[in-house]
Order: C-alpha cells, then structure tokens, then sequence
C-alpha cells in the first residue's frame, strides 16, 4: 500500500476527531467539571425580578450609600449613621458561581451600623463572588449587588 496525500489527510482528520471526542468526553464526565446552575429557582427568580429593580433603584437613592469593601481580613459592610442598625433586617449571600459549595449566606448582624466576615472563620475562599446585600428598614425594601473579589 503506498501512502500518498489523501491517506496523510484522513489520518490527520480521524487524530484530530479523536482528540476533540477525548476532550469532550472528559468535559462531561468529569466530576472535577461541576455543570450545576446558578440557582436551583431560577425561573422562580426570574418572576421577581421588576421587584427586584424597584429595591436596587431605592437603595441607589439613598443620600449615603452603603459601604462594602474588601479587606486583608475579610469583607466589611458599613451603613450610614442615619439608620437605626436596630429597626434593620436583612440578608447577604456571597454567589461563587463556579463552585456553589462556596456560597456564604448570613443575616444581617449589625454592631454599630457594621458588619464584618472574616476570610478564616466565613470560610471566603480567594475569587470572584456575586454580592447581594438585601435589608428592609422603615418598610421599604433596598438591594445591593456587586462583584467583589476576595485577595
């Protein structure tokens, strides 16, 4: 059998084909490659989302906003002297979409119009996060969502 260019062409394509199969293979099946949703609820989510405007326009309203900022230790939250950290409910979530198992979810416990998570003992691994601050006070509803990224 003599090996010319056609033979050279359909070798090289099944290599490549087998390549791309191995690889596509290994992106299903593999465990290490979690393919979970952002959230289990999410055409439920999708139903509240015009509320969900309404609360971030009122707290982009507000005359001092609401200060989160990433530390060497952690996450701090600061809210304006104004309100009343007594008359305050809340919720943040912290979303790691690229492994839900690194959510963090806590009620707002504010001392002194302040709340602090530390990287060590809120388990705030190093990446990106998906902030969502939700609270009511004085019974209107705000939000605040952000990226942050956790040194």
């Amino acid at each position: 059998m003599k090996f010319n260019w056609g033979t050279g062409i359909v070798i090289t394509m099944l290599l490549f084909m087998g390549f791309i199969l191995s690889f596509v293979w290994k992106a299903t099946f593999n465990p290490k490659y979690d393919h979970t949703l952002v959230s289990e609820e999410y055409y439920q989510e999708d139903i509240h989302y015009q509320k969900e405007k309404d609360k971030i326009a009122l707290a982009n309203a507000m005359k001092e906003q609401v200060k989160i900022t990433v530390t060497a230790t952690g996450l701090q939250i600061v809210f304006p002297e104004t309100i009343d950290a007594n008359k305050l409910k809340g919720n943040l979530q912290l979303l790691r979409y690229a492994n839900k198992t690194l959510d963090v979810s806590k009620p707002l416990d504010l001392k002194q119009n302040q709340m602090h998570l530390d990287k060590t003992q809120d388990k705030l691994a190093q990446g990106k996060y998906y902030l969502s601050l939700d609270w009511t006070y004085n019974a209107k509803s705000y939000l605040i969502k952000k990226e942050i990224f956790i040194k």
